[in-house]
């Protein structure tokens, strides 16, 4: 018997770029600000800062 001889074909497809920013671009958006209701630390009464925002479609 003889030894059977493999060949990979190995190849990347290239990316498409820039399609979700073209779709989401259609749409309204609107930037929602997130805030505790107290914003004094209870444990050393400091005062608490502003840690995150979101955008809303």
């Amino acid at each position: 018997m003889f030894p059977v001889e493999r060949e990979e074909i190995i190849y990347k497809r290239k990316k498409s770029k820039g399609k979700r920013q073209a779709l989401l671009a259609q749409f309204d958006s609107e930037e929602v600000h997130h805030q505790v209701e107290e914003s004094i630390c209870p444990d050393c009464q400091g005062d608490l800062k502003e840690i995150g925002a979101s955008l809303q479609r």
